[in-house]
C-alpha cells in the first residue's frame, strides 16, 4: 500500500473531527450528554486501548491515565510533584504543598475522566512534524510571517492560491490576531477593569489572561451552587435560579480547568511535560464544561459573585496525604490559598490573581517553545477555547476578530503579487513595521499595494510580481515536497 500523503493525512485528520463548520469567535461547541461522551470513551477504548497517543509526537509525549498506573507510578510522580512545589521560587507555593498538590491530582485525574476528548489534537498536529513550524516557528510574528510569504511565493500558485495556504499555516495561530469584544455587560457589572481591558483591540494572547480566568471563575460558580461557600458578609451564597447537576466529564472537566489555570499563574515551576498537560487539560476540559455553563447560564445565576469567600483545595487522595507524611510533613499545615495566605479568599481576589498572573506566565511558557509540540499544541488548544469562554460567560458580547497589520500586508503582497525575493536585515524589518504601524494608526487600514510597492522601492528591497511557473528548489526549506497546492488552487 502505498504511504498516505500529507495532504491525506491532513485531511482525514480534520474530518474525523467533523468540526468544518465551528469557526466563528462567537459559538461555543455543542454540549456532550452522558450518552454521547460514553461512546466517544468507548470508540475510542476500542481503537487506541487506553494510553494517549498524539499523532507523530508519540515519541515524545504520552500519558496513561491514572487509573491504569501501577501504585509505584503514582507514588513516583507525587513525589517528584512534591518536590518541585517544596523547590518553587514562590514561598507561598512551597508553603501551602498540599493545596498546590491537590491542584496535580486533578490534573490526574482529568486524564481518566476526560481523556478521550484528547482526539480534538488530531486537528493541529499534521502541521507540526512538517518543515514549516519547526523552521519558522509556530509562534508566528511579523518577521516570519515576512519569511512565509517570500517562501510561498516560491511555489507554482497563483495569488488567491498563495493567500490560502498562508492563511491554513496561521489560521489557528493566535499570535497572529487580534479581538475586541463589545456589549460585555455581565463582565462590566462583574469586573469593569476587565471588560475594559477585552473590548480594546487586543492580539489575541494578551487577551489569553482573561480567558484562561472566565472558564475557571465559571467553575467556582458551580462549586458553590453545592458547596458550603458563603458571602464575605458571612449570608450563605444565594442564586437567582437553580443550578443543575453537571455529567462527570463535565466535573472533570471543571476540575482540570481550574487546577490548569492555578497551575499556570507561577512560572515554570513544574516540568515541561506536566505543564504541557495542565494546558492541554485545562483547554479539554474547558470544551467539555463551557457548554454546560452556557446552557445553564451558571455565571448569571449568581448573586455577588465575585464576593463569594472560597475555601482552599485540602487533599483528599490518600497516596498524596501519604506522600506529604513521608516527606515529614504536616498536611494540615500545608493546607491555605497560595494567593493570600488564609483558607479562604474572595472571589474577585481569586480573578484579578489569575488575570494578572496567567498572560505572561502562559506567553512565556509559549516563547519558550516557540519551535516545538510542548508550545504548538498548548496555544492551539487555547485558540481555539479563548472565544467560548468569553462567551459562555458573557453570551451578549459580541467578538470581533481580525488579522494583525503584518498579516493583512502579507495578504496583500501574495494576492497581488508582489513578493519579496529575499529577507529583510533587522533593520529593515524595523523600519518597514514601524512604518506600517504608521499608516494603521493614520488610516485605521493597513497600507494598499501601490504603497507597499513603493516602499519597497525606496527601501532597495527586491520582488517579484508574479509566482514562478514551476516549484523552485528554495521552497524545500519551508514545505514538504508531497504538499498538494491543487486544494489550495481549486477553490
Amino acid at each position: 500500500m502505498a504511504k498516505p500523503s500529507f495532504n491525506s493525512r491532513y485531511s482525514d485528520a480534520w474530518s474525523k473531527l467533523k468540526l468544518e463548520s465551528r469557526r466563528r469567535p462567537d459559538e461555543v461547541f455543542p454540549r456532550f450528554k452522558k450518552e454521547d461522551f460514553d461512546t466517544i470513551k468507548q470508540k475510542y477504548t476500542d481503537t487506541h486501548g487506553y494510553v494517549i497517543k498524539i499523532p507523530q509526537i508519540d515519541d515524545i509525549i504520552h500519558v496513561v491515565p491514572k487509573s491504569l498506573k501501577t501504585l509505584d507510578q503514582i507514588k513516583q510522580e507525587k513525589r517528584q510533584a512534591l518536590s518541585q512545589v517544596l523547590a518553587s521560587p514562590t514561598p507561598n507555593w512551597a508553603r501551602y504543598y498540599s493545596t498546590v498538590m491537590t491542584y496535580m491530582d486533578n490534573i490526574q485525574d482529568a486524564t481518566s475522566v476526560v481523556y478521550p476528548a484528547i482526539s480534538m489534537l488530531a486537528r493541529w498536529v499534521p502541521w507540526f512534524g512538517k518543515k514549516v513550524v519547526p523552521i519558522l516557528g509556530w509562534m508566528m510574528l511579523g518577521s516570519d510571517l515576512l519569511d512565509l510569504a517570500i517562501g510561498i511565493g516560491r511555489l507554482p500558485m497563483g495569488g488567491m492560491a498563495g493567500k490560502r495556504l498562508n492563511c491554513d499555516v496561521i489560521k489557528h495561530n493566535p499570535f497572529t490576531k487580534k479581538a475586541r469584544w463589545d456589549r460585555t455587560s455581565r463582565l462590566l457589572k462583574y469586573k469593569p477593569g476587565i471588560a475594559d481591558l477585552i473590548q480594546v483591540a487586543q492580539t489575541t494572547d494578551n487577551v489569553t489572561g482573561v480567558g484562561l480566568s472566565l472558564g475557571p471563575i465559571m467553575g467556582f460558580f458551580m462549586d458553590a451552587a453545592f458547596g458550603a461557600y458563603r458571602y464575605a458578609t458571612g449570608e450563605r451564597v444565594r442564586f437567582s435560579t437553580e443550578v443543575p447537576m453537571a455529567f462527570e466529564h463535565e466535573v472533570g472537566g471543571r476540575n482540570a480547568l481550574k487546577a490548569s489555570a492555578l497551575i499556570n499563574t507561577q512560572g515554570q515551576t513544574f516540568t515541561d511535560e506536566q505543564h504541557f498537560w495542565s494546558l492541554t487539560m485545562g483547554a479539554v476540559g474547558a470544551r467539555l464544561f463551557l457548554p454546560y455553563c452556557m446552557e445553564t447560564d451558571i455565571a448569571g445565576s449568581v448573586e455577588d459573585p465575585m464576593s463569594i469567600m472560597i475555601p482552599a483545595d485540602y487533599p483528599t487522595d490518600p497516596l498524596t496525604i501519604e506522600i506529604i507524611k513521608e516527606r515529614g510533613l504536616d498536611v494540615d499545615a500545608g493546607y491555605g490559598w497560595p494567593i493570600n495566605g488564609a483558607n479562604e479568599i474572595m472571589l474577585g481576589d481569586i480573578f484579578d490573581y489569575l488575570v494578572q498572573n496567567t498572560q505572561e506566565s502562559v506567553t512565556s511558557y509559549w516563547r519558550k517553545h516557540n519551535k516545538d509540540t510542548y508550545g504548538y499544541v498548548t496555544a492551539i488548544c487555547w485558540d481555539q477555547i479563548l472565544p467560548a469562554s468569553v462567551y459562555a460567560f458573557d453570551p451578549g458580547a459580541e467578538a470581533h476578530y481580525e488579522d494583525s497589520e503584518i498579516a493583512r500586508v502579507c495578504y496583500t503582497c501574495l494576492k497581488a503579487p508582489l513578493l519579496p525575493t529575499r529577507k529583510l536585515n533587522e533593520g529593515e524589518l524595523e523600519d518597514f513595521f514601524r512604518w506600517v504601524k504608521m499608516i494603521y494608526e493614520m488610516t485605521k487600514r493597513p497600507p494598499g499595494l501601490l504603497a507597499i510597492k513603493e516602499k519597497f522601492d525606496a527601501m532597495k528591497i527586491p520582488y517579484r510580481e508574479s509566482y514562478p511557473t514551476t516549484r523552485e528548489p528554495e521552497a524545500d526549506e519551508l514545505f514538504p515536497s508531497d504538499l498538494n497546492l491543487n486544494q489550495y488552487i481549486s477553490y
